[in-house]
């Protein structure tokens, strides 16, 4: 019996090949043979539009445009990704189980802004046939890629950090990016750093796909308890803000949940750090999830700009080439997830509003540089980089309504993060300033 799931992101808020293309059918009846894992180069310039939805229940006929086929044989019993997010448009994917017409869908996913365009196909049997739908809105080339999971637990479970499975093994890390690590449900994974005072840890960890149930915790290394967890440790990235005057031993801890399905998962992980004060107001919401760039977006401010509120706000640490624009609002909250960051200025009964009126002081908006700091598009910097708050908020009807003396606004920077995905966006952390 074949199972399934496709992999799915968050709505992006924020708007920011290889080989030459086989000839693919451009009907479900006239499909392309293909088999194995590859790459494949998928022109549609010329295809019409089937209406085809695999029974019902899969993609619907005004998703997918000028659609084409492939009729994939599986090689050899295991399980396999399918996967168009390396293409240049927005696409989307259908597989269905069968050999033609009559087909039915097993998943559908894309790869525009509310998925990743990746479906997985778990116990798969030497020779199963599938047919493979592959559209788009727009004309032009799409890329799938076809590869298969392959169990690591029969390989061996050691990695350059290896051995580090207790608290008292912990292996030492500082700020960076770690690639190819093993984990398994038998073969915990630590680490072990020291936070200073007022500093701020995040980790990120990015597990194999296919291996759901691979999570990370933080641990004061003095807890009696440290690395014994028990329980879910699906979360991917956790936080930790060191608030004593004395520094403080963290230890990583990365597990694989015993429910999950596979026991062993390669992955990346992302230790950052950063400093979550500001010479003026009080930052919240800190550290920010971490972008593509593997850091976390830190925003900071001060008075004494000599324009508008008196306050400049400054951005750092942003993935290069990424554009954004500041927000302030009325509330300061933990953060709700969105896209790929946590959105922290609404709560009940809160509002926000947005410095992106285009050819005015209220418009904030800025390109992060190869050295991650926002650069000013608008002209609305007296240092070039950030933003000077002008005297005034935006309104929703196109009015204006004046920053009083004695009020708390709340800020925070909205921003593209591309590199984390396609269609993404992301968040820095929030700060509250009294005027």
């Amino acid at each position: 019996m074949t199972r399934h799931n496709s992999i799915l992101v968050l709505p992006a808020l924020l708007l920011g090949l290889s080989s030459s293309a086989l000839a693919q059918g451009d009907t479900c009846s006239t499909a392309q043979d293909i088999s194995g894992s590859g790459s494949f180069a998928f022109d549609n310039s010329t295809f019409t539009t089937s209406g085809f939805t695999g029974g019902g229940g899969c993609l619907h006929g005004n998703h997918v445009r000028n659609d084409g086929f492939y009729r994939w044989t599986a090689p050899a019993a295991g399980h396999f990704v399918f996967d168009i997010n390396g293409s240049q448009i927005s696409g989307s994917l259908g597989v269905h189980a069968g050999s033609s017409c009559t087909a039915l869908c097993v998943d559908a996913t894309y790869n525009s802004p509310g998925s990743i365009g990746k479906i997985k196909l778990l116990d798969v049997a030497a020779g199963d046939v599938y047919l493979v739908q592959v559209g788009s809105h727009s004309n032009g080339v799409l890329q799938l890629e076809i590869t298969e999971h392959l169990d690591l637990c029969g390989t061996a479970l050691d990695d350059a950090f290896e051995d580090n499975e207790s608290c008292a093994t912990a292996a030492p890390v500082d700020a960076g990016t770690y690639v190819d690590l093993l984990v398994s449900k038998t073969d915990k994974d630590l680490y072990s750093l020291t936070i200073a005072p007022g500093e701020a840890l995040r980790v990120g960890i990015q597990a194999n796909h296919f291996v759901t149930g691979v999570g990370v915790r933080l641990w004061s290394a003095a807890d009696t308890q440290c690395g014994t967890g028990t329980g879910l440790t699906t979360v991917r990235s956790r936080a930790f803000v060191n608030t004593q005057a004395v520094a403080v031993p963290i230890v990583i801890e990365v597990t694989v949940d015993a429910s999950a399905r596979f026991d062993c998962s390669t992955y990346d992980m992302v230790v950052a750090r950063t400093s979550c004060d500001s010479s003026a107001g009080q930052t919240f919401c800190c550290p920010a999830n971490l972008n593509g760039a593997g850091s976390p977006t830190r925003l900071s401010g001060s008075f004494g700009s000599g324009v508008g509120s008196g306050l400049h706000l400054e951005a750092q640490g942003g993935p290069a080439d990424e554009i954004g624009y500041f927000l302030i609002g009325t509330e300061a909250q933990p953060g709700i997830p969105v896209s790929n960051g946590n959105f922290c200025l609404v709560g009940a009964g809160g509002s926000f509003w947005r410095y992106n009126v285009a050819g005015s002081e209220l418009n904030s908006i800025g390109r992060f540089d190869a050295n991650g700091l926002l650069q000013n598009l608008s002209g609305t910097s007296t240092t070039g980089s950030g933003y000077d708050v002008p005297a005034d908020k935006p309104y929703w009807n196109g009015t204006v309504e004046p920053i009083l003396v004695g009020q708390t606004w709340h800020f925070q920077l909205w921003y593209r993060d591309t590199p984390a995905g396609v269609g993404t966006s992301n968040f820095s952390n929030g700060l509250s300033v009294m005027f």
